[in-house]
């Protein structure tokens, strides 16, 4: 069990790596949401939506920093877009049953779905 964990921790730390390089370029607009800062608000939750694991506070915590940080459509788009690759290709095993329903677990109004096949230009 705790070598599963430190090699879920190094996984992440490598995701966050990964996206700091090739996705955070892709910033919002006015350059609040980057994909390295959804990766780590997110990250919290990787063992709830690979069934690995309970829901924890800091995984909701992490949903709301999310959604407050993300205030404007340019904003949602781009954390939709590094949400959606990191939950693709980023994390193995997730279940998209148990994370979408993540965000009304939480108490979070998404302001899209989280699927694998959301279209991110069409969040508002």
């Amino acid at each position: 069990m705790a070598a599963t964990n430190y090699k879920l921790q190094v996984y992440v730390a490598l995701i966050v790596v990964v996206m700091v390089a090739a996705g955070g370029r892709h910033l919002a607009a006015d350059g609040v949401v980057t994909c390295s800062q959804v990766a780590a608000d997110v990250a919290p939750c990787f063992n709830y939506i690979t069934g690995r694991g309970p829901l924890v506070p800091a995984c909701c915590g992490g949903i709301r920093s999310l959604k407050a940080a993300a205030g404007s459509t340019p904003e949602r788009q781009a954390a939709c877009r590094c949400l959606k690759a990191l939950l693709i290709g980023g994390v193995p095993g997730v279940n998209f049953g148990i994370a979408g329903g993540l965000p009304n677990r939480c108490g979070v109004v998404s302001p899209a779905p989280v699927s694998p096949t959301v279209d991110c230009n069409r969040v508002r």
